[in-house]
C-alpha cells in the first residue's frame, strides 16, 4: 500500500496542469475543446478530473471539487482529537530547540515512538518497523508482509541532512504520510480482528492452542507476521456489541476490497497496466518536450537531424513502442474482462457501479493512446500522446483513490496533515509547495 506524491500518480510538478490553471477563461475553455476534440469526452474528462470544468467563470485556478463516495469509518486514527493531538506533538519537535542538530534518522525515530504511543494507547494494531528505501514517486508505503512502514528519504526530505532543513511543504506531507499509512496497518488489523471474531464465536472459552491455530491460519492467508497474527487472535472482533458491529463495518469493506470479490477490481487498478500507462506518460512527456517546436516532418524519429538527441529519442521510442504493444495485448483485454466480470454481477451497488465507471473511463484513454498507432511523427501527434497518456493516468489514479482502504486512508492522512498545516499557519509559516504556485 502506497501514498504517492502530492498530485497522486503524476509527478509532483505536471506542466500541463500548471498551464491549464494559468490560463483565462477562454484559454482553458478552448483548451478543453481541443482535447475532447483529440481524445474524447471520457479521456478529457479523465484528465480533468480533478478539476470541477462546468465552473469556468473567470476564476484564476480550476476548483478543485473531491468528495468521498465511501462511508467514513470510525475507530482508531479516525476518532476525533487523535489528528490533531498527533500533528502538535509532530510540529513541536519538527520545530524544537534541538531541530538543527537533529538528523534525519532521529526525527523517524521521534515519529515512530509517536505512532507507537498512538497505537499502544487504542490498541488498534501492533507496533510498527520503520525503514527508509527510494521507492520512484511514492513518499511512504506499509508493507504489511513485514509489518513495516517505509519512508522514501529522496521525497520526504530532498537533500536535507537536518530537521531544520526540511520544508514545510514536505514536513506536511510527512505528517500526512505517517498517519495514512498507519492506518493501512489498522485496517489490516481490523480485518484479521474480524477473521477471528468468524473463527471463534465463543472467544471466552477458547485455549491456547486453539489461538495460536487461528493465528497460523492468519499469517497463511494474509501473509502477516505471525506475531501480528497472535495479536489479532487475542482480539477477536464481535457483531454483538454495538461498538464491535461499528467497527466491522469497515472491517469488511476492507476485505472486500482487498481479499474478496472486488480483489480483481483492485489488482487491476494497481498493477503492470497502471504501471505502464505510468511510464507511457513519462516517455511521451520527454518526447514532448525535447521535441523542437517547429518539427514538423514525416520521417522515423531516430532519423532526426539531431545527433545530439538521438539517444534521449531512440530510448523513448523504444520505451512507447514496447508499450504500446503491452497495452494492446494485455491491458487492453484484462481491463475489458473486468468490466465484464463486474457487468455479471447482475444487480450492483453504488460501489460496483463506480468501480464499472472507473474502468470504462480507463478504457477509453487506453484506446486513446491506441489511436495514434505508434505513428510518433510529428509535434501534434506527439503532444496528443502525451495528453491520452496523462489521461489515462489520471484515470488510473481516480480509480485507485475510490478504492475503500485508499479513500479510508487519504481521508484520515489529509486530517493530520491539514491539522499540520494550521499549527504552521498560527507560526507564520508557508506550507505550499513550489508547484501549487
Amino acid at each position: 500500500m502506497h501514498r504517492r506524491a502530492a498530485s497522486g500518480i503524476l509527478p509532483p510538478s505536471n506542466p500541463f496542469r500548471a498551464r491549464v490553471q494559468r490560463m483565462e477563461t477562454e484559454q482553458r475553455i478552448q483548451t478543453i475543446l481541443g482535447l475532447q476534440r483529440q481524445i474524447g469526452n471520457s479521456a478529457t474528462l479523465a484528465l480533468l478530473r480533478r478539476g470541477d470544468v462546468t465552473r469556468l467563470n473567470g476564476s484564476s485556478r480550476i476548483t478543485v471539487q473531491r468528495k468521498s463516495r465511501h462511508p467514513h469509518f470510525s475507530g482508531g486514527l479516525a476518532t476525533k482529537g487523535k489528528d490533531n493531538d498527533f500533528a502538535v506533538v509532530f510540529f513541536r519537535q519538527a520545530h524544537g530547540e534541538n531541530a538543527a542538530a537533529m538528523s534525519i534518522d532521529e526525527f523517524l525515530r521521534f515519529i515512530q515512538r509517536l505512532i507507537t504511543g498512538t497505537l499502544m494507547r487504542s490498541q488498534t494494531a501492533p507496533l510498527m518497523k520503520f525503514t527508509t528505501e527510494v521507492q520512484g514517486d511514492s513518499y511512504g508505503s506499509f508493507r504489511y508482509s513485514e509489518w513495516c512502514m517505509n519512508i522514501n528519504p529522496e521525497i520526504a526530505f530532498g537533500s536535507a541532512k537536518t530537521v531544520s532543513e526540511i520544508t514545510e511543504a514536505n514536513l506536511k506531507e510527512l505528517a500526512d504520510t505517517v498517519y495514512h499509512e498507519t492506518r493501512h496497518a489498522e485496517q489490516i488489523f481490523r480485518v484479521l480482528r474480524a477473521r477471528v471474531g468468524a473463527m471463534l464465536p465463543d472467544p471466552e472459552n477458547v485455549t491456547k492452542e486453539q489461538r495460536w491455530a487461528v493465528a497460523d491460519k492468519l499469517r497463511r492467508e494474509i501473509a502477516v507476521p505471525f506475531l501480528v497474527a497472535l495479536q489479532a487472535a487475542e482480539h477477536p472482533l464481535s457483531p454483538d456489541t454495538k461498538a464491535g458491529k461499528r467497527l466491522l463495518s469497515g472491517a469488511m469493506a476492507w476485505e472486500k476490497s482487498i481479499y474478496g470479490s472486488d480483489a480483481q477490481y483492485r489488482n487491476f487498478v494497481l498493477g503492470k497496466s497502471k504501471e505502464n500507462a505510468q511510464k507511457m506518460y513519462k516517455y511521451s512527456s520527454k518526447l514532448y518536450y525535447s521535441v523542437p517546436d517547429d518539427y514538423n516532418v514525416h520521417l522515423p524519429m531516430h532519423n532526426m537531424p539531431l545527433p545530439q538527441k538521438a539517444a534521449d529519442y531512440d530510448t523513448a521510442l523504444d520505451w512507447i513502442n514496447s508499450l504500446y504493444r503491452r497495452f494492446e495485448s494485455r491491458h487492453l483485454p484484462e481491463a475489458e474482462r473486468v468490466l465484464e466480470s463486474l457487468r455479471k454481477r447482475g444487480k450492483s451497488s453504488g460501489m460496483e457501479q463506480i468501480m464499472r465507471r472507473h474502468i470504462q473511463t480507463i478504457l477509453s484513454a487506453m484506446r486513446a493512446i491506441l489511436k495514434t498507432e505508434g505513428k510518433l511523427y510529428t509535434k501534434e501527434q506527439i503532444e496528443a500522446l502525451y495528453y491520452q497518456a496523462e489521461a489515462a493516468v489520471l484515470a488510473f489514479d481516480q480509480a485507485y483513490r475510490d478504492l475503500p482502504e485508499e479513500a479510508d486512508a487519504w481521508r484520515i492522512g489529509g486530517k493530520a496533515g491539514s491539522k499540520y498545516e494550521k499549527q504552521a499557519r498560527k507560526h507564520g509559516l508557508d506550507t505550499s509547495s513550489p508547484e501549487d504556485d
